[in-house]
């Protein structure tokens, strides 16, 4: 009985969070070979940054590139909101493969190594205000649509 009951308030926590597909496109060149958003979005200025050191240095390096990026352009500690990316290492995705899911506070990455993480933080970037490539801009709206990708070349 209480295992059904956690499955089924968690399976709510998810519908919660991910619930109508609104869009099966993004604006990022090249287009993701599978893309869903659905209502809602995430606000990353400030977000925490956890990565799986089984993503190899050269991987962390980027993503540390990343996180130092966001906080220059949003004017906002790493950790100062309750967003997190979470970099996850998967060895079942094919060198250059990634997924990104964005629910529920958090931006969960998954590859398989460097490159996987490297078109992962592009895609991101494409989604952001221009301003993530040049400059500070607090006023700017740092946001992110729920959504699912899942990419390879």
């Amino acid at each position: 009985m209480k295992k059904t009951l956690t499955l089924m308030a968690m399976s709510l926590m998810m519908m919660s969070c991910c619930g109508k597909v609104v869009e099966t496109s993004v604006n990022v060149i090249p287009q993701p070979a599978s893309v869903q958003v659905y209502e809602g979005e995430l606000d990353i200025a400030g977000a925490a940054f956890k990565a799986d050191e089984a993503l190899g240095e050269r991987a962390l390096a980027a993503i540390n590139g990343f996180e130092s990026q966001l906080v220059a352009a949003t004017g906002k500690a790493a950790g100062s909101s309750k967003a997190q990316f979470v970099f996850k290492a998967d060895d079942k995705l094919a060198c250059e493969e990634y997924a990104i899911d964005v629910c529920c506070r958090k931006v969960v990455v998954k590859a398989s190594g460097l490159n996987g993480v490297l078109y992962a933080i592009e895609t991101i970037k494409q989604m952001l205000p221009e301003e993530i490539y040049t400059a500070q801009a607090a006023d700017e709206d740092w946001e992110l649509p729920y959504m699912k990708i899942q990419d390879k070349p």
